[in-house]
């Protein structure tokens, strides 16, 4: 009876311990340090598998390779808010970037970002989707973890039992604020399950045969439930809408143009992109994008002699860098200067979830010849991935309180052509 209370043992904690944490990063301001700190302790005891920089980074790695990488490996990521956080520019807003974009990758309904108010501060904007938790409220802790529990579960690899066992075996102290689940009691009272001596002599002889007629019997059921288990779902997936948990991607830019010529002092003019410019004209143009991706802008005017021509405006080398990827929000300007003479300029904007080979190629060769796409192959590619990926069902918001466009539209690509006009005052 020992030996099968020791194997008993044996295999609940192989059990408990095959199940993995739930992976939390914990995304915050260097001047949020300390109460983060105190998150990561609790979130640990608790039982979850939160990552911090200063915990998991070892000396010598690349932070900036691994720091996105770890947030892609999240299952759930904390915003971690203050007026210090919401306030400051730098890798903190890139952290949540790369959150935002990972969350576009998950089913909907997942919980997988929520913002934690660590003290009274107001919701960034792009963040305002989610519902956020007040930790400084004093239930604030516990309804963090009823989400994280929800989302252990749904994942199907941890329960909240196996993460308290987890946490009692580390040693760790119970939360304050969760009581044990019964499972995780009857786990951890095995190795104090008293004796039971009202048992005669014959039914103790006959209890490990129970035992192991039981096992056996369950495995013969488990086995019968692994060969019909294929089977079943192979009839399951033939008769389920495959879009039924697919993410419908949205891509979505604001733009607008400001004059170039205006003075330092002079208060900053913008415009919608709708009304008539005038000849000759210097603007900038400026974008705003709302998601992670590729961007690619190409003007179609007029060159020498008016014949049609085609330059690439972003990516430059001295515009970015020369990449095509930016972040969600990032500003980004190209000059433009109108003809001389009535018309029009057409630009292109190609926003894409992934960059596109054959954009990135003749941006690079368009680069040497003064940004002209020379090249009538070339030209033909743009072409026809304007042709091929043109948003028909893009929709056009123009805001005329900020003078500004914002275009939106499903799918990985969204191509719109923006028609400048402009004529002799």
């Amino acid at each position: 009876m020992d030996e099968l209370l020791s194997w008993a043992r044996h295999s609940t904690m192989t059990d408990s311990q095959s199940h993995r944490l739930l992976r939390i990063f914990l995304c915050h301001a260097s001047r949020d340090k300390e109460q983060v700190r105190e998150l990561y302790r609790r979130l640990s005891n608790d039982g979850f598998g939160p990552w911090l920089d200063e915990e998991h980074l070892l000396p010598g790695q690349n932070w900036r390779q691994e720091i996105p990488k770890a947030v892609r490996d999240s299952d759930i990521v904390l915003v971690c808010l203050s007026r210090n956080s919401i306030s400051k520019s730098g890798y903190v807003q890139k952290e949540i970037n790369l959150a935002l974009h990972s969350a576009e990758e998950q089913p909907e309904g997942t919980i997988y970002i929520i913002p934690v108010r660590l003290e009274e501060c107001e919701i960034p904007e792009r963040l305002s989707g989610w519902q956020w938790v007040n930790l400084f409220e004093e239930r604030g802790y516990q309804k963090l973890t009823q989400s994280l529990r929800h989302r252990t579960n749904s994942l199907g690899e941890i329960s909240p039992s196996s993460a308290q066992v987890l946490s009692k075996r580390a040693g760790s102290p119970q939360s304050l604020t969760e009581k044990p689940s019964p499972l995780a009691i009857s786990t951890l009272d095995l190795d104090r399950t008293p004796v039971d001596n009202s048992k005669t002599p014959a039914q103790k002889k006959l209890l490990p045969i129970y035992i192991v007629g039981t096992m056996l019997v369950v495995a013969v059921i488990g086995g019968a439930l692994a060969l019909w288990r294929p089977w079943r779902t192979n009839e399951t997936n033939s008769n389920t809408a495959p879009s039924s948990t697919r993410v419908v991607s949205e891509r979505a830019f604001t733009y607008y143009l400001t004059p170039s010529d205006r003075g330092k002092s002079i208060e900053e003019k913008r415009f919608t992109g709708n009304e008539q410019f005038r000849n000759g004209s210097k603007f900038i143009f400026v974008l705003i994008p709302e998601q992670l991706g590729a961007l690619y802008l190409i003007d179609i005017g007029a060159g020498q002699d008016r014949v049609e021509a085609w330059y690439v405006l972003f990516p430059t080398p001295k515009n970015n860098q020369g990449s095509s990827q930016v972040n969600a929000g990032q500003q980004l300007e190209a000059r433009i200067q109108f003809d001389k003479n009535p018309g029009s300029e057409n630009l292109s904007v190609i926003w894409s979830k992934q960059p596109i080979p054959e954009l990135e190629a003749i941006c690079k060769d368009a680069a040497k010849t003064g940004f002209e796409i020379k090249d009538p192959a070339q030209i033909a590619t743009v072409k026809q991935i304007l042709t091929n990926h043109a948003s028909q069902e893009a929709k056009v918001e123009i805001d005329t309180k900020k003078n500004q466009t914002t275009v939106r539209s499903g799918g990985d690509i969204l191509i719109q052509t923006i028609v400048l006009k402009h004529i002799d005052f």
